[in-house]
């Protein structure tokens, strides 16, 4: 197993947050949101709503995406949610502790300097049939 003892987002091996414990339980969420959502658009749909101005609960965004509120709920509570939360974690660290802040904006596996990019980052990555509209 590789050694994340000195990345940031860990302390003897052990996950630590960045911010705070209501940050890392959303974002166990989000994993768990992610594993459960029936389709990429549905997750997508989840983290608009979660994430969104009015900031709703998991429970509302995972009825409103089409996501089970029961399994989501399972999953954060249990050993799933530990082992997706565990895995985001490593892979952040992957990154090393030279970030500068966040957002951290990575488009197949490779940093995007200027955020403002974004949009070209990923219509430059998609290999779809069909250009996307916003492309």
């Amino acid at each position: 197993m590789e050694n994340l003892s000195n990345a940031t987002c860990f302390d003897e091996g052990r996950k630590i947050c960045q911010h705070d414990e209501e940050e890392c339980r959303a974002n166990l969420i989000e994993s768990c949101a992610r594993v459960h959502a029936p389709s990429q658009m549905s997750f997508v749909r989840f983290l608009t709503c979660f994430e969104g101005p009015s900031s709703s609960s998991a429970k509302a965004c995972a009825s409103s995406a089409g996501i089970d509120p029961s399994a989501l709920n399972e999953c954060a509570d249990g050993a799933e949610g530990a082992r997706l939360d565990m895995e985001s974690a490593r892979a952040t660290a992957r990154f090393g502790d030279g970030r500068l802040g966040t957002p951290w904006i990575v488009v197949n596996g490779k940093h995007l300097d200027d955020p403002s990019e974004l949009l070209r980052a990923v219509c430059d990555a998609y290999e779809g049939p069909d250009v996307p509209k916003g492309c």
